[in-house]
């Protein structure tokens, strides 16, 4: 705005310019664009909000005059003057925490005015004919808004309604939760805690980039970032200044999946009634499904680095070999404790050994061998060998050195709480044996008197938890597929995968992996129509320490030396780099203590968000090796 305008303005009233003083003007404009939403909400039912109306309410003027030291008389020949000045100022957030009205807004607090107050975004409804004027239906309510670069600050936020109900993020109607297409610039996390959206994307990044709990989260925004000196008078006082780990976990579930709804051209629609903690795990678990089928976004990722065009005297021949990396990791989430036939039945909730089709197992003894009824107070039989085994675990669980087993045997070098490292796995039961690959593949306890009870036992006290993931990566790093292993990385696994890959266009010519040789053979015992599709070298570290020379299939079928096309020259250079899988698994292991009491949608969706924002990431860092992608 040039000065000349606003004096012309203000020059087409009598006095004003006789009377007000810069800084007078100056506020009462800053303060009305921060009241643009009361000031709408205060009109007439049949006002039009895209104009400014030509007086201002009552209390407005008091509250005005009061602040900015202008008689009450000008108040609104002021209004009159620079209403379209502030009709038509464009909203900056910035603005929003402007602590030189700090003084104004706690005298605004008497008068129920807030210029931080959290609107929705129209004040008509589009979902009926009417044009009229939406209303406050409760008024305003205290919340804490959580903001990146201005700590924790206490303000309002209202719904105004109709036949429909229009809060800040969304809508309510027929009991659902509709959101608004944009990505809204503070996020509901629960009805008086908001986020901003800025903050939120910041708790993604750590998680992304150093694998930061949420808890842990919380615990650096409430020590180093809500710390912001604000005067002691805040409106602060009346709300809390605390972020929990519950709040940081919605924020990046609401924006990721606002994000991923936005990109598809769909509304994120979940159930209003719902407890937070439920509300958003249908829209988690359909977007898994989407990923599980359809792919992840990059899975026709191509460039330089994972397809070779093959070259005839240094001309490019009709001919590409695209590679691929298979690897599996040994990270996991709790899941049916069932013995047989590897359950996929989610459990009712992590601290439950069984999922709802198994829960008379619960009356089993414990030990996997016996099929003996348990007794009252006791996980095993009467047999005084399985009843020993309990025993003695309950007696470890009590020894001092109990805590330092656990952290080792979970494998957890990042506890999920570092203020509260001891505090691993809240009150569940946990499962007693390893977690990650060893001689057994059960999580259960051996027995500890070797002279008295025979070696062999075994028992599963708790429930049990999914073996690995098996990953799909491409050389250049880009991951395009992850499938869950719940008892053991089979081939039969392998090959599923492979078959969807073929299903999608997107089958590699060539694909690495450190147990290929087995594959082979699973493959030709099964005769699998992937065996003429897909060669199947071992990569070249595994196959000089740990393949067998003398075996056909490993010394010819899977040599990675059978495959000319592979290698850049004669002098042991190989095109594609094998071992990107290993690479990967390093950033993916970060997440073991964070994903070990999830959820399966929690920990589904967690996974696929995190794999696709490295693949973005990974992306970035390819551009010099022309990126491109298969046809769809």
């Amino acid at each position: 705005m040039l000065i000349r305008h606003l004096f012309q303005l203000l020059n087409e009233q009598p006095r004003l310019l006789e009377t007000l003083t810069y800084e007078q003007i100056s506020r009462f404009i800053r303060l009305t664009i921060a009241l643009k939403n009361d000031i709408i909400a205060a009109q007439p039912s049949e006002h039009d909000p895209s104009s400014p109306p030509g007086r201002l309410p009552v209390y407005q003027c008091n509250f005005l005059s009061q602040i900015c030291d202008i008689p009450q008389q000008y108040i609104n020949t002021c209004w009159i003057a620079v209403s379209s000045i502030v009709w038509g100022h464009l909203e900056d957030e910035s603005e929003r925490y402007n602590d030189k009205d700090f003084e104004a807004w706690h005298v605004g607090d008497e008068f129920g005015l807030s210029g931080q107050t959290l609107w929705p975004p129209t004040h008509q409804c589009f979902q009926c004919p009417s044009t009229s004027l939406l209303r406050e239906k409760d008024g305003l309510f205290s919340v804490t808004l959580f903001t990146l670069r201005n700590g924790a600050r206490a303000t309002y936020a209202t719904y105004l309604t109709c036949s429909v109900q229009y809060h800040p993020n969304y809508y309510v109607q027929h009991g659902r939760r509709l959101y608004y297409e944009a990505v809204p610039s503070v996020l509901e996390v629960t009805k008086h805690v908001y986020v901003e959206r800025e903050l939120a994307a910041l708790f993604l990044g750590q998680m992304l980039m150093s694998w930061t709990s949420a808890t842990n989260a919380a615990h650096m925004y409430n020590t180093i970032l809500a710390s912001t000196e604000i005067p002691t008078n805040t409106l602060g006082q009346r709300s809390t200044s605390k972020l929990a780990q519950e709040h940081v976990w919605d924020a990046v579930i609401i924006l990721s999946l606002l994000e991923y709804f936005g990109r598809s051209g769909r509304l994120l629609d979940v159930p209003h009634i719902y407890d937070q903690s439920h509300r958003f795990q249908e829209a988690m678990h359909f977007r898994n499904t989407l990923i599980a089928e359809g792919g992840q976004e990059l899975d026709h990722h191509y460039c330089n680095r994972c397809m070779r065009v093959l070259m005839v005297n240094g001309v490019p021949c009709m001919s590409k070999i695209h590679a691929l990396v298979v690897d599996g990791i040994c990270i996991g989430r709790p899941c049916c404790a069932y013995q047989g036939e590897a359950c996929k039945k989610p459990l009712p909730s992590n601290k439950h050994r069984f999922c709802i089709d198994h829960t008379p197992e619960a009356l089993v003894c414990a030990v996997t061998s016996c099929r003996a009824g348990v007794e009252t107070g006791f996980l095993t039989c009467h047999d005084r060998f399985h009843r020993q085994l309990e025993t003695n675990r309950k007696e470890r669980q009590k020894s001092m050195f109990y805590l330092s087993q656990v952290h080792h045997r979970h494998g957890i070098s990042n506890p999920s709480d570092s203020i509260d490292p001891t505090d691993i796995a809240d009150d569940v039961e946990l499962a007693d044996g390893p977690e990650e690959p060893q001689k057994s593949t059960t999580f259960a306890v051996d027995c500890p008197d070797k002279e008295e009870i025979n070696p062999k036992l075994r028992a599963m006290f708790g429930r049990n938890r999914t073996h690995a993931e098996v990953v799909m990566h491409r050389p250049c790093g880009i991951m395009i597929r992850r499938k869950t292993c719940y008892k053991a990385e089979t081939l039969s696994h392998i090959t599923d995968s492979f078959h969807w890959l073929d299903n999608h266009g997107l089958l590699p010519d060539v694909s690495f992996y450190d147990n290929n040789c087995r594959l082979y053979r699973y493959l030709r015992a099964h005769d699998d129509p992937l065996l003429g599709k897909l060669a199947l070298p071992v990569d070249v570290f595994h196959w000089k320490s740990k393949h067998k020379k003398s075996d056909i299939d490993c010394s010819y079928h899977c040599s990675p030396y059978s495959f000319p096309e592979l290698r850049i020259n004669e002098h042991g250079q190989w095109y594609f780099n094998s071992s990107i899988a290993e690479q990967n698994n390093i950033w993916l292991g970060g997440y073991h203590s964070m994903l070990r009491e999830m959820g399966h949608v929690k920990y589904d969706y967690f996974l696929d968000e995190m794999i696709l924002r490295w693949n973005r990431m990974t992306l970035a860092k390819l551009s010099s090796f022309s990126p491109s992608e298969l046809p769809r």
